[in-house]
């Protein structure tokens, strides 16, 4: 079995602490009731090309994203 830690998951001044066995882990289980992951359909495509929306590349800063303090 895989050892366990505490991490910390901040969004803004929201703190939520999640006991996991890898610090993805426990950002998916926080994720998982923020956010829905689909492949985009063409509708959503052409919507959000339309709205200025850029397609973003996992090794990129993530929008909005800035220097650690």
């Amino acid at each position: 079995m895989a050892t366990k830690r505490i991490y910390t998951i901040e969004q803004g001044d929201a703190v939520r602490l999640v006991r996991a066995s890898h610090p993805n882990a426990a950002l998916m289980h926080v994720a998982r009731g923020t956010y829905v992951t689909r492949v985009a359909t063409q509708t959503d495509l052409e919507r959000a090309f339309k709205a200025g929306v850029q397609v973003e590349e996992p090794d990129q800063k993530a929008v909005g994203e800035g220097s650690p303090s």
